[in-house]
């Protein structure tokens, strides 16, 4: 007998499989789609959205940010963006800086 009789043939089919999982509309436009190491796709969102494919709007209001019982307004077509509408005592972004401490050095000019 001689040794390359005794040798077995192994046929190996090796299939490359180069075709990128993230499309265009993978993470509904406007997120970062990344390839997951074993298969599928991961969607980083901007701030202001969330959800498997960054579909999904994030309330803003949810928990109310106005502080001292402002009312809270999402902003129209604005991501990420929301208004307070504060009561009479109080101003600013939310409703955080007292109108008696923002007038006081004008008073105390008088």
């Amino acid at each position: 007998m001689h040794c390359w009789e005794t040798l077995q043939y192994v046929k190996v089919t090796i299939l490359i499989t180069d075709i990128p999982e993230c499309r265009d509309d993978t993470c509904a436009v406007v997120g970062e789609c990344l390839e997951k190491v074993g298969g599928g796709t991961l969607c980083l969102c901007p701030p202001g959205l969330t959800g498997s494919r960054c579909e999904v709007d994030v309330d803003e209001c949810v928990p109310n940010p106005c502080r001292h019982d402002g009312e809270c307004t999402e902003t129209k077509d604005v991501i990420n963006e929301f208004e307070c509408s504060c009561t009479p005592q109080w101003t600013g972004k939310t409703c955080t800086q007292s109108i008696s401490m923002t007038l006081q050095p004008y008073i105390a000019l008088y």
